[in-house]
């Protein structure tokens, strides 16, 4: 592999071609790396331009897939670093970095995937408490949750609606939430003791 193998900000991860991407900040040319299997060599995965800038000092929290658009993202840390990268879309083939103020957002808290769309947790321009759900093709997006009402802790993805743990901003109740398809919110339990570390989803 071209780069330091002990640098802190190596990564590896499966796209849905099946083959396996790379990124080594300490190599001497920082593009992503793409991992031919037969015959094996490795090309660059090509860029907008200075697309890669921050990859190697923000650290990233999540690879997220929309496996039905053909998508995937990587999530920076999003407190230093308010932005996400699309490292797979087999039209462009071009990594593309977009900023978190393209999906409303000021800051990125964390996010999940569903086989269709996204949903970043974060903070809008007012610093309140968000959720948005984003269309992966065109990174359009809708906002589910909104004015800080929700401090989010945990989401998941249950026969297509989203489940949320989140403190309540009005009581400081700890919630476990509903958001439907029309995005109405119902209320499944309101007397949790503690924040819910790992929310499974149902299909």
């Amino acid at each position: 592999m071209p780069g330091n193998t002990n640098h802190s900000c190596t990564m590896f991860w499966q796209v849905l071609d099946g083959l396996l991407y790379y990124f080594n900040a300490s190599n001497e040319n920082t593009k992503i790396k793409k991992l031919n299997a037969s015959p094996f060599n490795v090309t660059d995965y090509s860029e907008e331009q200075n697309a890669t800038g921050n990859m190697g000092a923000c650290g990233f929290k999540a690879l997220l897939k929309a496996k039905n658009k053909n998508r995937i993202i990587l999530l920076a840390d999003g407190s230093a670093y308010p932005e996400f990268y699309e490292v797979y879309n087999p039209d462009t083939n071009t990594l593309k970095k977009i900023e978190a103020s393209v999906v409303g957002l000021n800051k990125i808290k964390f996010g999940i995937s569903s086989d269709d769309y996204y949903f970043l947790v974060g903070t809008d321009s007012a610093n309140n408490s968000t959720l948005v759900k984003i269309e992966p093709t065109d990174y359009t997006y809708e906002t589910l949750l909104s004015d800080g009402a929700y401090d989010i802790y945990n989401l998941s993805i249950s026969n297509e609606a989203i489940i949320f743990n989140a403190l309540r901003m009005n009581d400081g109740a700890i919630v476990l939430g509903k958001i439907a398809s029309d995005k109405s919110i119902s209320m499944l339990d309101e007397n949790l003791e503690e924040q819910i570390t790992v929310l499974e989803g149902i299909k």
